[in-house]
């Protein structure tokens, strides 16, 4: 009973100490065997071009693992003007699911990007898309404030 009506999303890792798997067949076989619904890109933070980059090669390794998850970009950048030509970009590329990236900070002392780096930037983005795509799926990468984070996986039940 726990488990239905429950969603698993994986992340590549590659802004853990480890780093993403080395190429796209092994992290896609690492996401198989996990059983995961979706599986994030390896981004690049901040950087809309690298990710752009790395979601070709995504979508090149992905056909034969299109029966088993889902796969999900990742929409990277600097400006709200960035976020919104990368997203524009992978939509084009043919990403049905597209997470934003990139809008927490490193916390100190730690391996970890645990803290909005600015609030109200993350609401200048997330507006931005909203706008620009009503009707999309989105879904703001790692940890959010406490008053989005039911928003957030409420959105990722229903689609």
């Amino acid at each position: 009973m726990i488990y239905s009506r429950m969603v698993w999303m994986c992340d590549s890792g590659a802004f853990t100490r480890q780093g993403a798997p080395d190429s796209y067949p092994h992290l896609f076989e690492l996401y198989d065997r996990l059983c995961v619904d979706y599986g994030i890109i390896a981004d690049v933070l901040r950087n809309s071009v690298a990710t752009l980059e790395s979601a070709c090669q995504a979508m090149v390794a992905y056909p034969p693992y299109r029966e088993r998850f889902s796969l999900v970009g990742v929409a990277q950048g600097e400006t709200v003007e960035d976020y919104l030509g990368c997203y524009q970009a992978l939509k084009a590329m043919g990403f049905r699911f597209i997470a934003i990236g990139g809008l927490l900070r490193k916390v100190q002392g730690t391996a970890r990007y645990t803290r909005v780096s600015r609030e109200s930037s993350l609401w200048e983005v997330i507006g931005a898309l909203r706008v620009t795509y009503p009707e999309d799926w989105l879904f703001a990468l790692g940890t959010t404030p406490a008053h989005m984070m039911g928003y957030s996986c409420l959105q990722l039940s229903l689609r």
